[in-house]
């Protein structure tokens, strides 16, 4: 079975580097590789080309999201299509391997994704959201809409026939989900496929990204937010799971600096769907 792997790249040298790696020690070795680089400027385009792949290029101004992942599969070969962002660093040989097993039964109603391991200088509550959505499945498996492009794969011909939406900014991959899934698609979380993925965010950067995920999800799921039931409460649970986390590991100076991330992070969210951009008109 012939896999074709969607790599998108910016400014990503080091880390495409460590998963260039990884690729070239996979025990599962019918695939390609299709890069998708947004005019990166630290050596990361000629990385790909100095390892003998050629680059896609996406000019700066033109990355939207699902325009680029819809080229990509245009542009694989594949029966099934595996994405694996630039920064997503297999953590042994048998990723690959594991995160397609399921599409050897010729099952064109599923789709699957990868455990993703905080890296060894995520932040303690970076680590927590890892180990609650990830570690056990317990968000893949309570959350009937949580699913993760990052390190992920489909059937090809499943992409083909439902393009991904080129309209939003963020989220893409929710709103494939979710259209799939009223067609009868089956996710499958693969904790045994493991790749090393965390983000450390600056204050702006975590308030820029929970607000357009926000704005994305208002024009997927629609209504409105109640300022109660849907921020005050799950904002006052978290704080809570995040306070026993943090004494837990005797970071009793973090406690109030999580406090802060946490508030930001959801209020971000409540405002990007609420009011954000509009309301999208």
């Amino acid at each position: 079975m012939r896999v074709s792997i969607i790599i998108r790249s910016f400014n990503d040298r080091e880390n495409l580097k460590k998963l260039l790696e990884k690729l070239r020690i996979q025990t599962y070795t019918d695939f390609e590789l299709v890069f998708l680089d947004n005019e990166s400027t630290d050596g990361t385009r000629e990385l790909i080309q100095e390892s003998g792949f050629e680059v896609n290029n996406i000019p700066k101004g033109e990355y939207i999201p699902g325009r680029v992942l819809n080229k990509g599969v245009q542009l694989a070969k594949g029966e099934v299509i595996v994405f694996n962002n630039s920064d997503c660093i297999p953590c042994d040989n048998q990723w690959l391997k594991r995160l397609i097993k399921p599409f050897l039964n010729e099952n064109l109603h599923l789709c699957c994704f990868a455990n993703q391991v905080p890296r060894p200088d995520a932040d303690l509550l970076v680590r927590k959201d890892h180990e609650r959505a990830f570690g056990k499945g317990m968000g893949a498996k309570k959350w009937p809409n949580f699913f993760s492009l990052a390190s992920s794969a489909f059937r090809r011909e499943v992409l083909i026939a439902n393009p991904f939406d080129e309209c939003l900014k963020y989220s893409e991959d929710v709103e494939l989900f979710k259209r799939l899934k009223r067609k009868g698609l089956k996710k499958y979380y693969i904790s045994s496929s493991k790749v090393e993925h965390s983000h450390n965010y600056t204050n702006s950067q975590l308030i820029r990204r929970f607000y357009n995920e926000g704005v994305a999800d208002c024009i997927i799921f629609k209504g409105e937010k109640s300022l109660f039931r849907d921020l005050l409460m799950p904002l006052c649970a978290e704080l809570i799971r995040d306070f026993i986390y943090l004494k837990n590991q005797g970071a009793f100076s973090k406690i109030l600096g999580g406090c802060l991330y946490r508030t930001m992070q959801r209020v971000s969210y409540y405002v990007g769907f609420n009011f954000g951009e509009e309301k999208w008109k």
